[in-house]
């Protein structure tokens, strides 16, 4: 008797103490990480190309440490982390909520940036649908009206010139192809989008050129000579205007060249 009573102290004696392991396990398990710890493991991770295992880490800090000053940095990285990994959609709901959360964070210009470049990134070829350049154009323009003299703002205005090359090139493909199929109408509404709606792009003295022989074609010769003349204003040394100053010339049957001068510029 005394016997099995010994030995049921000693099971109940092993039974705490493993339930003591387990508890310590456990609570250790519980604590949260230090915040700068997860942040410097994030940080490797993104230096390792290891994007998940950093989106994580920063993940782990902002939920067990909401009130770290490393919280909305971890965000930030979160980020970047998903845009890296090219989960641009990921990457726009954190950058949203970032922007939500902090509008006047000192990061917030960053990550206007970053949400514009989720769009302009995906940008592929004149070829393909333009939707993701229009949403570009707005994350870009959104960017240099809040921050206009920040760096990100000067990059940002070269970013937009370049998609408006995008969509000025589609719009002039189109016109291209209706001009060779002789609908002459179509394809002037989509050089005056070019002329009208990207003016610097380079190719608007083409779609000015183009919209000259169109409405020659069309027996408008006043809006032909318009329209030279504008070509003529902004880029006498295009090889554009010289194409469309000899078919002035021709059609007029040797007007002086400085008739375009008396029209002037209209933009």
């Amino acid at each position: 008797m005394y016997k099995k009573y010994l030995t049921a102290i000693a099971f109940l004696s092993l039974g705490l103490a493993s339930a003591g392991c387990n508890s310590t396990k456990e609570a250790e398990e519980a604590t949260p990480t230090d915040p700068k710890v997860l942040f410097s493991e994030g940080i490797e991770e993104i230096n390792q190309g290891n994007y998940n295992t950093a989106v994580s880490s920063f993940e782990t800090l902002e939920k067990e440490h909401p009130a770290s000053e490393l919280a909305p940095e971890a965000q930030v990285r979160r980020a970047y982390s998903q845009y890296l990994d090219g989960k641009y959609d990921d990457a726009l709901i954190t950058i949203d909520d970032f922007t939500k959360q902090y509008p006047v964070h000192e990061s917030a210009p960053y990550m206007y940036y970053l949400k514009a470049l989720c769009y302009y990134d995906q940008i592929v070829d004149v070829g393909r649908d333009q939707h993701l350049s229009f949403k570009a154009i707005e994350a870009l323009n959104e960017l240099i009206a809040r921050y206009p003299d920040s760096s990100y703002a000067r990059d940002a205005k070269l970013k937009v010139e370049y998609v408006h090359n995008i969509l000025a090139g589609k719009e002039m493909d189109i016109g291209n192809f209706y001009q060779k199929k002789n609908h002459m109408i179509a394809a002037l509404i989509r050089y005056k989008t070019v002329v009208e709606q990207y003016q610097t792009s380079i190719f608007t003295p083409e779609a000015l050129y183009r919209m000259v022989e169109i409405y020659y074609t069309l027996g408008d010769v006043d809006q032909a000579k318009k329209y030279a003349a504008v070509l003529g204003y902004n880029y006498p040394d295009s090889e554009w205007y010289s194409k469309a100053y000899a078919l002035v010339e021709t059609k007029t049957q040797g007007a002086q060249r400085s008739w375009y001068h008396e029209l002037g510029k209209i933009w």
